[in-house]
């Protein structure tokens, strides 16, 4: 019994495929190795990538025109840079919330929140409506100058006052 050509492909098809299932991370290895060594085929990867997306635009393009499909609104981004503008004396300045200070200085938000509930940062005179501490960039400074490279547990009052008395050079007021 002789197979048709329509069974025949469909046989072939379902033993690449179990061929490619066993075989997948040795065969993405070979890719990987091969795209990181050779410049011509790296150069027909990216160009087939932006061909594939260009394909992907213009079907998408099409279907709009038919109806099929809905350009979605503009999507806002939830989280962002929380940065404020404040008036310290007078003038405006930038303000940043705790994350935003965690980039600047390279350290964890969760460390700054920890230094700040242990007093050797003192919380910031300058706050959110909601109550978050803000600090602008001569604030930041301040912070950075007095822990960098310090063991803020064992000279935390010594901190404090610096960061204090940088702030009030910064014209920050601060009540402590």
């Amino acid at each position: 019994m002789a197979l048709s050509e329509e069974e025949k492909k469909e046989i072939r098809s379902a033993y690449f495929k179990s061929y490619y299932d066993s075989n997948k991370a040795k065969l993405a290895k070979k890719r990987k190795e091969k795209y990181d060594s050779d410049p011509d085929y790296r150069a027909k990867i990216r160009q087939y990538s932006v061909a594939r997306q260009e394909r992907k635009k213009a079907e998408f393009a099409r279907l709009v025109e038919l109806g099929l499909a809905v350009v979605p609104e503009k999507v806002h981004r939830k989280r962002g840079p929380r940065t404020y503008t404040v008036e310290v004396n007078g003038e405006q300045h930038s303000a940043y919330a705790i994350a935003e200070v965690a980039k600047k200085i390279n350290r964890s938000k969760f460390v700054l929140i920890s230094w700040i509930q242990k007093g050797i940062i003192p919380p910031s005179p300058i706050k959110t409506k909601k109550g978050y501490n803000l600090y602008t960039d001569c604030m930041i400074g301040a912070i950075e100058k007095a822990v960098y490279g310090k063991k803020p547990i064992f000279v935390k009052d010594q901190i404090d006052k610096d960061i204090l008395s940088y702030w009030k050079d910064c014209g920050v007021g601060v009540d402590q």
